[in-house]
């Protein structure tokens, strides 16, 4: 237990390294502390050390480049450029990884991505595009061949765990304390460090931690539960207290974003986890002393939450009014029956939704309003066109398929998370998309 008390601690010192850090040049530093606790104690070799470290920066994908040029489609995130060195290292593991065509369907998928670039509306942004989609492609595979092995799988769930610790503190502190106590680490931070109001009524804060969406925060929290909910206790044996308090404090900081999906696809994870485990939860006996603290904690969880849920609740209706968020969204989904015919088998290009909406949407439509389409798929389709976004279905519905018919429930609810959130956002070119593959990659 010595070595994972370490790595808990190590994990604890880089959180405060990163938040602390005054410019973004100095999150390379965590990465060595990192590198330098794996290879060490956990002995694991350099690529798996480095796809560790892939792992750790996958939530920090958003809003956060270590350079780019506005006169060149050249962005460098932490993840991809971890990714292209992980890859380069492990090209001779990755010749001799076992394929068949599901686990090929996510190549085939880029390649038909790749094409859609000629026939971009938006070349510059659609490179970038395919940038990102080709590491978020290539991280699947290394999934493939380094999850395989338990060690890395125990620490790549430990560093996801530990970030859904840190995002869900960090947002209840937000919430708390009304600001972000001043951290850096994200454009979230840097451009809204006091959250952000409610659009509909003007009278909710949303903590969005360090992300510069509510909606970004919880739609990935919400996608790391399933390692709270069914993770082996015998893989993490040392996690095992901690296990409650990280889905209590995961589910509360989703609570706090008010963000409604997402509200119903948590409720709907822990339910069935509870279905799926209702022979084995304890009989309840009714202990005054025992059971005090816990109708105490519950009290003023309800007492806190329950005001701006109902009110949330209560705001839905102005949703669907004239300039509400359900009624845009509505709006967009009847446009983007005008933009798919438009290049249906090539697409108008990765991240050229709304330029393309621009050009061609209807006149009475607000230039203000444009935004991608909230659901992923038809997104997808619009992007790279009808051949890639059929690609992408049957890979999503195989591993939901494959998934259900092995009871491999942390897969299970990965998938199907995945599949709830995306089917009202739009987050395709994300860390959901990454956490998607991870999740595939043990369902293999």
């Amino acid at each position: 237990m010595k070595k994972e008390k370490i790595l808990l601690l190590t994990l604890l010192l880089v959180y405060v390294l990163l938040v602390m850090s005054p410019t973004r040049w100095l999150f390379p530093f965590a990465w060595l502390v990192l590198f330098s606790v794996f290879s060490r104690f956990f002995k694991t070799d350099l690529p798996e050390s480095l796809y560790l470290l892939t792992v750790f920066s996958l939530p920090f994908t958003f809003g956060k480049t270590l350079f780019s040029q506005p006169e060149y489609p050249l962005i460098a995130t932490p993840f991809l450029l971890l990714v292209s060195a992980s890859t380069l290292l492990s090209l001779r593991r990755l010749f001799f990884l076992k394929t068949d065509f599901i686990r090929l369907l996510p190549l085939f998928f880029l390649m038909l991505a790749a094409v859609s670039l000629l026939t971009s509306i938006h070349p510059a942004v659609s490179v970038v595009g395919l940038a990102e989609l080709t590491s978020f492609v290539f991280f699947y595979y290394l999934s493939l061949l380094y999850l395989k092995d338990k060690t890395v799988f125990m620490l790549s769930a430990t560093l996801l765990l530990s970030f859904l610790c840190f995002e869900s503190l960090l947002i209840i502190s937000q919430s708390i304390a009304g600001r972000p106590l001043g951290l850096l680490i994200e454009q979230g931070l840097l451009k809204f460090p006091w959250g952000r109001i409610e659009g509909e009524s003007k009278l909710l804060f949303r903590p969005s931690g360090t992300f510069a969406e509510p909606t970004f925060a919880s739609r990935l929290m919400t996608l790391l539960l399933p390692l709270t909910l069914v993770l082996p206790a015998k893989l993490l044996p040392f996690l095992k207290k901690f296990r409650l308090p990280l889905l209590i404090a995961g589910v509360v900081a989703i609570l706090l974003t008010l963000t409604r999906v997402s509200m119903l696809t948590a409720a709907i994870l822990v339910c069935l986890t509870l279905y799926w485990r209702r022979k084995k939860l304890p009989k309840f006996r009714f202990r005054f002393q025992k059971l005090f603290p816990a109708v105490l904690a519950t009290g003023l969880l309800f007492y806190f939450l329950l005001p701006p849920l109902f009110q949330r609740l209560k705001n839905t209706p102005l949703s669907f009014g004239e300039s509400g968020s359900m009624s845009v969204r509505l709006k967009l989904l009847q446009e983007t029956t005008k933009i798919l015919p438009y290049r249906p088998l090539t697409g108008v290009g990765l991240n050229s939704f709304v330029p393309a909406a621009g050009l061609l949407v209807s006149e009475n439509f607000d230039e203000e309003d444009l935004q991608p389409v909230h659901n992923v798929p038809l997104l997808i389709a619009v992007e790279t066109g009808l051949p890639a976004s059929f690609l992408f279905l049957i890979f999503l519905l195989w591993q939901f398929r494959r998934s259900y018919g092995s009871h491999h429930q942390l897969a299970l609810l990965g998938v199907s998370a995945y599949l709830l959130e995306t089917s009202m956002g739009t987050n395709f070119l994300s860390p959901h998309l990454a956490l998607l593959f991870y999740y595939a990659a043990l369902n293999s």
